[in-house]
């Protein structure tokens, strides 16, 4: 009998693999975004996979908090670190690092576009360090923050229908650059078409990045 999507959600949330088509569990097979080492393993079971999601979820909202406070206050260097040391310590933990690796830079290289684009057309200024034109560096790194939670924190995206990504995309995307501009991150006109087409961009921009992440994961 098909497991109902609560079922296959709680099982991954225990540090074990994805539920195989055939139905059959086993505890030695490691949740597939994690080591399988038997000091990692030793953690997860001691801390459990729902509290690591979580902090993988609260550690994107700390370097979220990090990066945009950073802004204007000479402090960007250090969230810009700490960000890297947020990606370090994932990448260690994780059981293909490369696969990480692959889909950060896909991310950073769309969410790069996706700013200096929306920047270049006026939709919103973003404030900060740049390189040229470039949308500024701290939401390079936020890119790569939020790309580390997409097989982690997010990865129930990747198991519900893209029609969930877009909804989440087209509510929380502008909602979270609105946040960004009332800490004096970045300034933009909040009217019907710029807060359309920020809705609309993300709506299309969240699905594509789980796809990214379902097809990076399922590469050998």
């Amino acid at each position: 009998m098909k497991e109902s999507f609560v079922q296959q959600l709680r099982f991954h949330c225990q540090g074990l693999a994805h539920v195989p088509r055939n139905g059959n569990r086993s505890r030695s097979d490691a949740n597939p975004y994690f080591k399988r080492d038997r000091r990692t393993r030793e953690v997860f079971l001691k801390f459990g996979m729902h509290r690591l999601y979580l902090i993988n979820a609260l550690g994107f909202q700390v370097a979220w908090w990090a990066c945009v406070a950073s802004v204007g206050q000479g402090m960007e260097i250090a969230a810009l670190v700490f960000c890297m040391a947020l990606a370090c310590a994932h990448l260690f933990y994780v059981e293909h690092p490369w696969q990480e690796v692959k889909l950060a830079s896909g991310v950073l290289v769309m969410g790069i576009a996706i700013d200096t684009l929306l920047q270049y057309f006026s939709v919103i200024h973003f404030y900060g360090w740049s390189l040229g034109a470039l949308s500024p560096f701290w939401l390079w790194a936020l890119w790569v923050m939020f790309a580390m939670t997409l097989n982690v924190s997010l990865a129930f995206l990747k198991v519900r229908p893209l029609l969930v990504s877009a909804l989440v995309g087209l509510i929380f995307g502008p909602l979270s650059y609105y946040a960004g501009t009332k800490l004096g991150a970045a300034s933009f006109e909040i009217s019907i078409i710029h807060v359309s087409v920020l809705a609309f961009t993300w709506m299309l921009a969240l699905p594509a990045m789980v796809l990214m992440a379902q097809k990076i994961a399922n590469t050998k």
